[in-house]
């Protein structure tokens, strides 16, 4: 897999914290919402994970493909928390 960028990899690091501001910035400064970090994970991989709904809507608002599979062969539907939709 290609190298991931500064910004896409910022990205991912934020949906992870649940930062939503960060993650609007970065989306706005040219952030691939589908970036996948070197294990395929993505901003919307980790952030279903970790239950960071606000993030989500985010991320799902700029287009991120919930199809995409990481390492394991899931995708974002697979790894969303029940949490995060409830």
């Amino acid at each position: 897999m290609a190298q991931i960028s500064s910004l896409d990899r910022q990205l991912i690091d934020a949906a992870e914290r649940g930062d939503v501001t960060s993650v609007k910035q970065l989306l706005s400064r040219g952030a691939s919402v589908n970036a996948q970090d070197e294990k395929r994970d993505s901003a919307v991989l980790i952030a279903g994970a970790r239950g960071r709904t606000e993030v989500l809507k985010v991320l799902l608002a700029a287009g991120a493909d919930l199809k995409a599979t990481n390492r394991y062969g899931g995708t974002a539907r697979t790894s969303i928390s029940p949490t995060a939709m409830a």
